[in-house]
C-alpha cells in the first residue's frame, strides 16, 4: 500500500518555533534579572568599594599624621638642640675670653646667667621660627591652587583619633577631591592629606565591569538556551513528523526518538498508538470482514430455509427452524416426488459461519439433484457423497437424516448418514418412542469404499397416529445457566409427553420447552425440527 507523505494543514508547525522561542523567553526572562540584580550589585559594590576606601585614607591620614608629629618633634628638638648647642658656644667663648681677661672668681656665677640669656635668646629664637612657620603654612593654605571647601561643620565628617574629613575642590578645573586632616591637639597645626575623589571613577569602572559581564551572560544564556532548546525542540520535531506520518494512514511508521526521560516517554507513547491504532485498523478490518461474512452467512442461511411446507394427504406435517447467533450451515428441505411421496431432510455441516453456510449449500444443491429423482435412496447418497469428497476442505463434512414417506404403502424408508440424532418414533399404539438409526457415516469423509460399505437404509412403518421426529444436535445440546445440557433422554421424554398432539401444536410445545431451559442463554446452535404424524382415520 502507497502512502501520501502530503502535510495536513492541521499538523503544519505556524509561528515561531519551540528553540527560538525557548531561546527569546529564556533571554527575556534573564535580562530584567540580570539589570536589576546589576544595579544593585554596583551601587552597593560601589558603596563599600567607597567606604572602605575611606575607611583605609583615614587610617592612612592617621597613621601618615601621627609619624608627621613625630617628624615635627624630632625637628623641634633638634633646633632647640642645635640653637642650644649653638649659644653655649657662645656662652663658652664668652667666658673664655673673660677668664683670659683675668676676671674675679667669684664673677663666676655669671656663666648661670649666661645661660639664662642663652635660654630666653634660645625660646625667642624658637618663638619665631614658628611664627615663620605658621606664616608658611598659612601661605599655603592661601595659595590660589588650593581653594579648601568643606571646613564648615556641614561638609566635614569628624572620625575617631582626631581625624576631619572633608569634601574640597582644588586646581584651575574645580577637581573634586577629598581633604583628610589630622590634629589630635588643638595647640599644633593639623597635617592634612589631599587626595582625588576615586570614588566616581572606581563606580564608573565597577558599572561598566557589571555592564560587561551581564551582556557575557546574556550572550552565554542565549548561546545555551538556543542549544538547550535545539535539544529539546529536535526530538520533539521528530515525535511531530512521526504524528505526521501517522495521521496519513501510514501505521506502519515507528518513531525515531531514542534515549529516555520525558520525551522519549512520549515518543514510545506515540509509537503505542500507531501500534494500537494499526491493530485497531486490522481489528476493524477483520471486523467488517467478520460481519460481511456474517451478512453473508445469514443470507445464504435463510436461502437453506423452505419458503413452504408441501401438504400431504393424510398425514399432518410441520417444520420449525430456531435461528442462533453463531450462523452455521444446518438446514432442513422437502423433497416432493412423483406419486405422492414426499422427502424430510435434516442435515448438519461441521464448519460454523460463512464456509459451514456454504457448504450447506453446496450439499443441499447436490442433495436436493439426486433425491428429486426418485430412485434408489442410497445410490442417491452415494453420488452426493462422491461429489461432496471432491470438492470439500478436507475435515469439512455433512451428516444427513433423510426419512421418504410412501402415504400409499405408509412406509417410511430412512437412511442415516453420519448423523448423530436418530429418527425417533412415536407410536400411539403404546404411547412409547423408539430410536431408528441406520448405519452410515458423515458425506464427504470418504470418496466411496468406505462410506459405501457403511451405508445402510431401513423401513420403518406408520401406523395410524404414529409420529416421526427429525432433528440436529443444537435440540439436545442447550444448555441451562449452569452449563448443565438438555440431553438427548430428556428430549426425546419430551416427544412421548407430547406426541400424541397435533403437529403445530407438538412443535409449538417443543419449542415452549427449549425456550424455558436455556432462559436468557444462547443457542449452541441453530435448531432444526421436522415432524410428520399419520392421521388416526388414515
Amino acid at each position: 500500500m502507497r502512502h501520501r507523505t502530503r502535510e495536513t494543514p492541521e499538523l503544519r508547525t505556524r509561528g515561531m518555533g519551540l528553540s527560538a522561542r525557548f531561546a527569546l523567553l529564556m533571554t527575556a526572562a534573564t535580562v530584567p534579572i540580570l539589570g536589576i540584580s546589576g544595579f544593585l550589585l554596583n551601587k552597593s559594590v560601589g558603596a563599600v568599594a567607597e567606604q572602605t576606601g575611606r575607611d583605609a585614607l583615614i587610617d592612612s591620614a592617621k597613621a601618615h599624621g601621627e609619624r608627621e608629629y613625630r617628624e615635627r618633634e624630632k625637628r623641634r628638638l633638634k633646633w632647640i638642640y642645635e640653637a642650644l648647642d649653638l649659644e653655649w658656644a657662645k656662652a663658652k667663648e664668652q667666658s673664655d675670653e673673660v677668664r683670659r681677661a683675668g676676671r674675679l672668681p667669684g664673677e663666676a656665677n655669671a656663666d648661670y646667667d649666661i645661660r639664662r640669656e642663652t635660654a630666653k635668646a634660645i625660646e625667642a629664637r624658637l618663638k619665631s621660627m614658628r611664627r615663620e612657620y605658621g606664616r608658611r603654612h598659612d601661605q599655603a593654605i592661601a595659595d590660589p591652587e588650593l581653594r579648601y571647601l568643606g571646613r564648615s561643620a556641614e561638609r566635614a565628617t569628624s572620625y575617631p583619633g582626631g581625624v576631619l574629613v572633608g569634601e574640597v575642590t582644588y586646581g584651575p578645573q574645580d577637581r573634586p577631591g577629598w581633604l583628610f586632616s589630622y590634629r589630635p591637639d588643638r595647640s599644633q597645626d593639623p597635617v592634612e592629606i589631599l587626595m582625588h575623589d576615586q570614588g566616581s571613577v572606581a563606580t564608573a569602572g565597577i558599572l561598566g565591569l557589571m555592564l560587561g559581564t551581564t551582556l557575557v551572560i546574556i550572550l552565554v544564556v542565549g548561546g545555551m538556551a538556543v542549544w538547550v532548546g535545539n535539544q529539546v525542540s529536535r526530538p520533539i520535531d521528530e515525535i511531530i513528523q512521526d504524528i505526521r506520518q501517522i495521521s496519513i494512514g501510514n501505521q506502519s511508521h515507528r518513531e525515531r526518538v531514542t534515549g529516555g526521560g520525558e520525551v522519549a516517554t512520549h515518543a514510545r507513547a506515540v509509537d503505542k498508538m500507531a501500534r494500537g491504532l494499526s491493530e485497531a485498523q486490522e481489528t476493524e478490518l477483520e471486523l467488517q470482514i467478520r460481519d460481511r461474512e456474517v451478512e453473508v452467512a445469514s443470507e445464504v442461511r435463510d436461502a437453506l430455509l423452505t419458503d413452504s411446507i408441501p401438504g400431504l394427504s393424510g398425514y399432518d406435517l410441520a417444520a420449525a427452524h430456531m435461528a442462533s447467533e453463531r450462523l452455521g450451515g444446518d438446514f432442513l428441505d422437502f423433497i416432493e416426488l412423483g406419486g405422492g411421496r414426499i422427502g424430510l431432510l435434516v442435515c448438519e455441516v461441521s464448519g460454523r459461519g460463512l464456509p459451514g453456510a456454504l457448504v450447506g449449500a453446496v450439499a443441499r444443491a447436490y442433495l436436493r439433484v439426486e433425491l428429486s429423482r426418485g430412485g434408489d435412496v442410497k445410490e442417491a447418497l452415494l453420488a452426493v457423497n462422491l461429489e461432496l469428497a471432491r470438492h470439500m476442505r478436507r475435515g469439512m463434512f455433512v451428516t444427513a437424516l433423510y426419512a421418504l414417506i410412501d402415504p400409499a404403502q405408509a412406509l417410511a424408508t430412512v437412511a442415516c448418514a453420519g448423523h448423530k440424532i436418530p429418527l425417533v418414533r412415536y407410536t400411539n399404539e403404546d404411547g412409547q418412542v423408539r430410536l431408528i438409526q441406520p448405519e452410515g457415516i458423515a458425506l464427504g469423509f470418504d470418496q466411496g469404499p468406505i462410506f459405501e460399505r457403511a451405508l445402510q437404509v431401513q423401513q420403518v412403518p406408520l401406523d395410524p397416529g404414529d409420529r416421526l421426529v427429525l432433528t440436529n444436535t443444537g435440540a439436545v445440546e442447550i444448555a441451562d445457566a449452569e452449563g448443565a445440557e438438555f440431553g438427548e433422554k430428556a428430549f426425546y421424554a419430551k416427544i412421548k409427553r407430547h406426541g400424541a398432539n397435533s403437529s403445530d401444536e407438538f412443535l409449538e410445545r417443543m419449542q415452549t420447552v427449549i425456550e424455558a431451559y436455556v432462559e436468557d442463554e444462547l443457542l449452541p446452535r441453530d435448531i432444526t425440527i421436522i415432524t410428520i404424524a399419520r392421521d388416526l382415520e388414515g
